[in-house]
């Protein structure tokens, strides 16, 4: 663990996003609106819950897109940093 940064257990994007920002400034603000998937981790899995249209689903979608992308592209930078040049 390179930044010693307890993660908990949670759901929570926001939370999440909080916690990296220390280690990957910008991160918040840059990924904010994902935090909008938070309550799909759980809640939306459950009767009750009202159905998610082809539109919210394919918004949702393109919202995870971009934030695998950017963590994508910023674990390359931080793996590339650890690792002894040739």
């Amino acid at each position: 663990m390179r930044h010693q940064i307890n993660f908990p257990k949670s759901h929570d994007i926001g939370q999440i996003l909080q916690l990296a920002e220390p280690c990957a400034p910008g991160i918040f603000t840059e990924l904010a609106t994902v935090q909008t998937l938070t309550p799909y981790a759980v809640e939306a899995r459950y009767p009750g819950h009202d159905p998610v249209t082809k539109a919210e689903a394919a918004h949702h979608f393109d919202l995870a897109e971009r934030a695998l992308t950017y963590v994508r592209q910023h674990l390359e930078t931080y793996l590339a940093a650890g690792r002894p040049s040739s």
